[in-house]
């Protein structure tokens, strides 16, 4: 009977992590609902019953706003417990469920580098990440859109007689979220002298090239040869070290707690893939859960 009731599970399990389609999304809301099958209450694997689920929610919720969970953090558990259940045919209140959702804070006022600033990190960058703080300075792109670009998507605008020294980029080339946009001559610059870089150390830029690539050891052939992606949270990380360098901008390690037993492992798992946050295990199957906050 137990072994009919997980293959049941496996299957609800199998059938929500197929109806997200962000890669991203689909870790993250994993890791919530782990969390969730956790909580101490009756057998929620196999509930059914909408009414009782959402009593077990409600729960939930309260459990994480003792826990000084911010709306944010609450509110993606909640999203992946209430996409678990409606794939399953489970449909649950969840209007009456987010009546129990602390009230929206932001945690910090953001706000755009100033133009000094940015020079300041254009300062002490190299070249590749010379031409990623231009690309986000002169389009607006956004971070998560840098990794998919490759050459094809970049095309240079000229006439018969001029060369204007701009970069027309599609950016999200064939999603539903496309659109264009152009550098400034600077950018371009930058680009170009990335590209030329690349070239007189060995690679081949092909159109299937990615415009920023993976970082690669210049001394060893085979990998200048492999172009390989590049982590939207790799050029994050990298980009919060070179303001720190720069000056402009300092880090603080902030101590999130501890989490124990199967869904450690599974949890570290998950972090260090996505470096969404970081992580530090202090005994067997127990780790410290940290994030670093800059300013």
């Amino acid at each position: 009977m137990e072994q009919i009731l997980q293959k049941k599970h496996d299957k609800k399990i199998k059938l929500f992590e197929q109806a997200i389609r962000s890669e991203y999304t689909k870790k993250v809301y994993t890791v919530c609902l782990n969390k969730y099958l956790e909580f101490p209450g009756s057998n929620k694997k196999h509930a059914t019953d909408p009414k009782k689920i959402e009593q077990h929610v409600i729960d939930f919720v309260i459990f994480l706003k003792q826990q000084g969970k911010t709306f944010v953090a609450i509110h993606n558990y909640v999203s992946a417990i209430c996409k678990y259940y409606k794939v399953n045919d489970v449909f649950l209140n969840t209007n009456k469920i987010n009546q129990y959702l602390p009230e929206f804070k932001k945690s910090k006022k953001d706000r755009g580098y100033t133009h000094a600033e940015i020079q300041r990190l254009l300062d002490v960058v190299d070249e590749r990440n010379r031409t990623i703080i231009l690309l986000m300075a002169s389009t607006g792109m956004r971070i998560g859109a840098i990794p998919a670009l490759r050459l094809r998507n970049i095309e240079r605008v000229e006439s018969e007689y001029i060369d204007y020294g701009i970069y027309k980029i599609t950016v999200y080339e064939g999603f539903k979220e496309e659109y264009i946009t152009f550098t400034t001559p600077e950018c371009t610059i930058a680009i170009d002298n990335y590209l030329k870089f690349r070239e007189d150390y060995g690679e081949k830029l092909t159109q299937d090239c990615f415009l920023i690539r993976e970082q690669f050891d210049i001394r060893d052939p085979f990998a200048i040869s492999k172009c390989n992606e590049v982590k939207a949270i790799t050029i994050s990380r990298n980009l919060i070290n070179q303001a720190e360098r720069s000056g402009i901008a300092k880090t603080r390690k902030i101590r999130l707690g501890t989490i124990s037993g199967d869904l450690a492992e599974d949890i570290s798992r998950t972090l260090e893939n996505e470096g969404v946050l970081m992580y530090q295990w202090v005994g067997p199957r127990i780790v410290d859960v940290y994030k670093e906050e800059y300013k």
